[in-house]
């Protein structure tokens, strides 16, 4: 894995792409900070079962994955909310009221 500006990928583009074709990484900063990732074709496939594999093992817990969607609605004050739809224009809040 190496990491390059994107002025440097930009004026050799051609170098870096033999790089990922030969199977390695490059990491793409801008400003130094990392902006993007260069792989090849075959190991996009298992970068993304391995950033899944959580998910296919089943480590994951129904419950606990509802229970942290929720916490952003427990701020919340629904009254008020409710208020201010009724007082919106026909279907603005449609579905809520």
């Amino acid at each position: 894995m190496t990491t390059v500006s994107a002025t440097e990928l930009q004026n050799n583009f051609g170098k870096y792409l033999q790089y990922v074709q030969a199977g390695n990484e490059v990491i793409i900063l801008r400003n130094g900070k990392e902006i993007a990732r260069l792989i090849s074709y075959d190991k996009s496939v298992s970068f993304l079962t391995d950033s899944l594999l959580g998910v296919l093992k089943g480590d994951y817990s129904e419950e606990s994955i509802k229970a942290e969607r929720m916490k952003k609605y427990e701020s919340i004050d629904w009254y008020k909310y409710y208020s201010w739809c009724i007082l919106q224009p026909q279907g603005f809040c449609r579905g809520f009221v």
